[in-house]
């Protein structure tokens, strides 16, 4: 999944003044009746500048009748071939954006689950708030199929495991945004249902999402469905666990490196102390090991707040925070190293490495999780 950038301002509350342009997007393969209710639904609210665009994603000739009963209530965009549904978006998207108009893009499904109420409802939730992503939230609860309510529960949380953002129906094809958006939603990896999952992970990275209760309607089982779950939930498992397992890692990597160096300078300023200082032994070891840890954990701070986490906000908070930590692995490094060795005069220097690599794991995860952890 490649990480795409937001455009660093997007505008706020939309001025009254200005005559918004309101466009909703039903990507399409294989519609029923359902799609022409939905439309013909819509475009009575025309007068509010609505504009209805319809992406047959390379349907049949036996669907080709339900695209011409829509006759000019909708832009009828089409592929030649099937090419899966975050295509589909795109296709639109690039149209809009042709348009040079600005105001609000509201995403949703063919088969009747969504209402025309909720469409226009998480539209004008979206002129408000341009700034945020609106998401038709399904409640799941009642009589709904298992696969729906299992999958949605488990993509759910590994969402939340990934991204560190919960949202409560991820996989929810109701969504709006403003139009300054387009370009970076373009931007995003994929093709077919997973091109979802990638835009909400993007999304959240840096702005702010809000989820807008929703009727939650399954018609037949949800049968009418074009979601293969083996396929499609594989193509967004895959993407969000390379993406994620990527992140991690080089970040692991880059405070492992942060920490090797911390480590030297801790390891040369305490052998040169346990070596040189005129002290008797359980003194000079303990003497040793507070001035190499106070020099080396200024020196890791700083390379983990700005190089690893990449921390803003408060310094001084993290700061403290980290101080507390530093002094109970302190604490602990030391009572460890002198208990041990008092009573297995074990060889000092490799009980050190001992001792530390154990501490060291222990603080990676208490950076990650609280001290730098992202608060967005």
């Amino acid at each position: 999944m490649q990480k795409s950038v937001l455009p660093e301002t997007l505008p706020g509350t939309l001025s009254k003044e200005t005559q918004l342009h309101r466009y909703v997007v039903i990507p399409a393969y294989q519609p029923d009746e359902r799609l022409v209710t939905l439309v013909r639904a819509l475009h009575r609210e025309s007068r509010n500048h609505l504009e209805i665009v319809v992406v047959d994603d390379g349907s049949d000739a036996s669907c080709q009748h339900i695209f011409e009963a829509l006759g000019g209530d909708a832009i009828v965009l089409q592929h030649s071939e099937n090419r899966g549904k975050g295509a589909a978006l795109k296709t639109a998207f690039s149209y809009i954006r042709k348009q040079c108009t600005r105001g609000i893009v509201v995403t949703a499904d063919a088969d009747g689950q969504h209402t025309p109420e909720d469409i226009l409802r998480v539209g004008y939730y979206v002129e408000e708030h341009p700034k945020e992503m609106a998401l038709g939230k399904r409640t799941f609860k009642g009589n709904i199929p298992w696969k729906s309510r299992v999958g949605n529960c488990l993509t759910k949380k590994l969402f939340a495991w990934c991204s560190g953002h919960e949202i409560q129906d991820t996989q929810t094809g109701l969504r709006g945004f403003s139009t300054e958006s387009l370009s970076f939603l373009q931007e995003i990896s994929g093709e077919r249902y997973e091109y979802e999952m990638n835009m909400l992970y993007d999304w959240v990275q840096t702005y702010p999402v809000q989820e807008l209760d929703i009727q939650t309607i399954y018609l037949n089982k949800n049968e009418s469905s074009h979601f293969c779950p083996l396929k499609d939930g594989w193509r967004i498992y895959r993407n969000l666990l390379k993406h994620t397992l990527r992140e991690k890692l080089i970040s692991f990597c880059k405070f492992s490196g942060v920490s090797l160096l911390s480590f030297c300078i801790d390891y040369g300023i305490y052998s040169a102390c346990a070596a040189f200082l005129p002290l008797e032994d359980a003194v000079r070891l303990i003497v040793a090991n507070t001035i190499a840890r106070g020099i080396s954990g200024i020196f890791n701070f700083e390379m983990n707040r700005r190089v690893v986490f990449q921390k803003k906000g408060n310094v001084l908070r993290s700061g403290v925070q980290y101080l507390v930590l530093a002094i109970c692995i302190y604490l602990l490094s030391t009572t460890l190293i002198s208990g041990i060795y008092t009573l297995t005069h074990f060889n000092v220097y490799i009980l050190k490495l001992f001792v530390d690599f154990c501490l060291f794991l222990i603080s990676w995860a208490v950076q990650k999780h609280f001290i730098f952890h992202d608060e967005k």
